[in-house]
């Protein structure tokens, strides 16, 4: 008599239906959680990436306005306060990577020379004087190169996946004369 209503008690329990919800949140909890770390992370990159573009967008304008009479003894002075500007408009902590550049030299020594520049990644050619004729119908000039980096730091360890998506950089380059 004792073995049917545990039978029976051991039926009821195949067909009670109390914990199915506790067992589907268990095996879907951590996919939705790497969902959502995801679209955390690729939010931030994206948020940054912004920064980025407007920080090199704020030091181009920067460039067009004041680089006219760029020589080599005023370069210096010149990167400095481009790289100020660049790092109040962004806004990032830690401060993004800064890197300017007169005619594709860091140091001053292009200012002064004519150049044409071509293709992607540039190419670039000297010239004798601004009226110097370059490929489709251009004229040689100077030029300065900015660019602007930095590095993306992650809430979570998703950092292969955003950072194959958003490289945060970003290279502009602006004719001064």
């Amino acid at each position: 008599m004792r073995s049917a209503p545990r039978r029976a008690a051991r039926s009821d329990l195949w067909r009670s239906e109390r914990g199915i919800a506790a067992v589907e949140f268990a095996l879907l909890a951590p996919v939705v959680s790497l969902i959502l770390m995801l679209v955390v992370d690729f939010g931030f990159a994206f948020n940054t990436q912004l920064r980025l573009i407007s920080a090199a967008a704020a030091g181009a304008q920067y460039i067009q306005k004041n680089g006219a009479s760029l020589t080599s003894s005023n370069f210096s002075a010149f990167a400095t306060s481009v790289t100020s500007v660049v790092t109040t408009v962004s806004g990032l902590s830690p401060a993004p990577t800064v890197t300017v550049k007169i005619n594709n030299t860091t140091d001053g020594s292009g200012a002064g020379k004519y150049y044409c520049v071509s293709g992607s990644p540039p190419s670039w050619t000297q010239v004798s004087s601004s009226s110097s004729s370059c490929a489709s119908n251009l004229y040689g000039g100077q030029y300065v190169t900015l660019t602007v980096s930095t590095t993306l730091t992650n809430i979570f360890p998703t950092d292969p996946i955003v950072s194959s998506v958003f490289p945060l950089q970003e290279t502009i380059i602006v004719r001064v004369q």
